[in-house]
């Protein structure tokens, strides 16, 4: 057999899963997401936090081989708009922007292979984006930023965030009842339930000590709150302890995943409306780092 063709024909096929009659636009895709990097495609230059820059010339090599199937490692993004907070319109499966408090998430998750020590195993990630005085965004990668939040599953990955080393931490974190503990409350901040805060780099009143996102794996600023399983989000029907999700543990869960942004902290300039958590990209799988060998997740 010709895997390249045998390649194709799956591609086509998968794609026939996914088609509706009911629509204009028949054909929406669930999508695997491969990024090593990005180059900004208007400038011919890689924004760095919401900042142009000077010529920069990246190398990076790797590789990358793999097969998926329907309900397997997969992202689902919106029909139309911006993809996730890129700059650009997306054709994912979501035909309704899913706008938090009032949207849950059903999942089925067997892990067979986790990518090794390196890999973040995401339960769930979402994606947003809003401009930092809360307005939503419009395409201009200089004041854009995209908003992540993810439960990561791997119990080899540990809190970054913890009471001497505050710069891993948001700046507070809303407890079950509403109330705001602040990060240097050592006695009462829940640093287990993180395993780290970025802040995005175009912000203009952060609060010391702050880290800044990584400020090129995406064409804007970026803002990231990594949780972990903990009590604290087990409310929302989230994972309660380290190796829940993991490996022998074959289980269905009801993620009350609008409900969750509401207790975790993303930057706005002070003063200015709380913006619209409008959540266009919801993801299942894996990210693994730089490794010495191949790794596999299944």
């Amino acid at each position: 057999m010709d895997p390249d063709l045998f390649a194709v024909e799956k591609e086509k096929y998968l794609a026939s899963l996914c088609e509706v009659h009911d629509s204009s636009d028949p054909w929406y895709f669930w999508m695997i997401m491969l990024k090593n990097g990005n180059f900004e495609k208007n400038t011919t230059l890689c924004p760095e936090n919401g900042k142009n820059v000077g010529d920069q010339i990246e190398s990076l090599t790797g590789g990358f081989y793999g097969t998926y199937d329907l309900d397997a490692n997969l992202s689902k993004d919106a029909t139309e708009g911006f993809n996730g907070g890129y700059h650009y319109s997306g054709r994912g499966i979501i035909r309704k922007l899913l706008e938090s408090p009032n949207f849950k998430v059903k999942e089925t998750l067997d892990v067979k292979q986790g990518g090794g020590p390196n890999s973040q195993f995401y339960l769930l990630d979402i994606g947003s984006y809003w401009k930092n005085k809360g307005d939503p965004c419009d395409g201009d990668v200089l004041t854009d930023v995209t908003r992540y939040s993810e439960m990561i599953i791997n119990p080899a990955t540990t809190s970054w965030c913890h009471a001497d080393n505050l710069v891993s931490c948001p700046p507070y974190h809303v407890s079950r009842t509403g109330e705001k503990i602040y990060r240097n409350e050592t006695s009462q901040f829940p640093y287990s339930s993180y395993h780290l805060y970025c802040t995005p780099g175009n912000a203009n009143y952060l609060e010391e000590p702050y880290d800044i996102y990584d400020p090129y794996s995406n064409p804007q600023a970026q803002e990231l709150v990594q949780i972990l399983p903990h009590p604290e989000w087990a409310v929302h029907g989230y994972l309660e302890k380290q190796g829940d999700g993991w490996f022998g543990d074959f289980s269905t869960w009801v993620l009350d995943v609008g409900a969750l942004p509401s207790r975790l902290y993303f930057y706005q300039d002070p003063g200015t409306e709380p913006a619209r958590c409008v959540w266009s990209s919801i993801n299942v799988g894996i990210e693994i780092y730089v490794n010495s060998t191949g790794m596999t997740a299944e």
